[in-house]
């Protein structure tokens, strides 16, 4: 099985914030890295407005 490096793609990541994964493929890599440093929750109405007002855009995750 490969070793997979996980990381952030900032070509100035620490390199403390890269990550040796043993897996079967990359995406099984990604998702055991995300897996343990995000959370995803569906947005209240307040959530989104408060983030929207901040500045934050709305991306969507659908293939283009």
């Amino acid at each position: 099985m490969p070793i997979y490096i996980v990381g952030p793609k900032a070509p100035n990541a620490e390199e403390e914030s890269r990550r040796l994964v043993k897996a079967q493929n990359p995406a099984q890599a990604i998702r055991h890295v995300a897996e343990a440093t995000l959370s995803c929750e569906v947005a209240t109405t307040e959530q989104a407005v408060e983030l929207g007002a901040a500045g934050v855009k709305v991306e969507s995750a659908a293939s283009q």
